[in-house]
């Protein structure tokens, strides 16, 4: 028996069942059940194997399920946290637990379903939160920048020379 996975789906073209297989991606199997399909898929992997053996090719490494821990580390602007932090605080509910719900709902609404008006809000306001964000940046960028206006100075006279004086 084969670990190699495979997957079935219909032609349109072929107008049959056609079976892949990811790892060996040179070989597909036709059929009109899924039943047919897997097997002649499974004739042409053992097929596949044996010439890559032949030919001294490694081979590819089966797929494995993967396990995911259900956590994940995510970096995200100090203002955004706060704000998120807060709305957490007034929901009565941990900041994960909210966040968990604006993923859901993002989700949801990406995988085609219509958008509520609440989803709408959500996100409206999270459009908001970010737009605000990327202001108040360019704000405080430009603020830094007019209030050090660049100076030449004369080290005998220690003032000023034809630059004026950031007020």
């Amino acid at each position: 028996m084969s670990k190699y996975s495979m997957r079935v789906a219909w032609s349109d073209e072929d107008q049959m069942l056609v079976a892949t297989c990811p790892e060996l991606s040179e070989i597909s199997a036709l059929g009109s059940t899924y039943e047919e399909a897997v097997a002649e898929l499974q004739i042409a992997i053992e097929l596949a194997v044996a010439t890559y053996e032949d030919e001294g090719k490694p081979l590819p490494e089966p797929q494995r399920l993967e396990s995911h821990s259900g956590q994940f580390r995510l970096r995200l602007p100090k203002s955004m946290h706060a704000s998120l932090a807060e709305r957490a605080d007034q929901e009565g509910v941990s900041l994960n637990t909210l966040i968990i719900s604006l993923l859901s709902k993002a989700e949801g609404f990406a995988s085609g379903s219509s958008a509520t008006p609440e989803m709408q809000a959500v996100l409206e306001e999270l459009r908001m939160a970010m737009a605000q964000n990327v202001a108040f940046k360019q704000e405080a960028s430009s603020s830094v920048r007019r209030a050090f206006k660049p100076q030449v100075v004369d080290f005998r006279s220690k003032s000023p020379v034809g630059l004026e004086k950031a007020s």
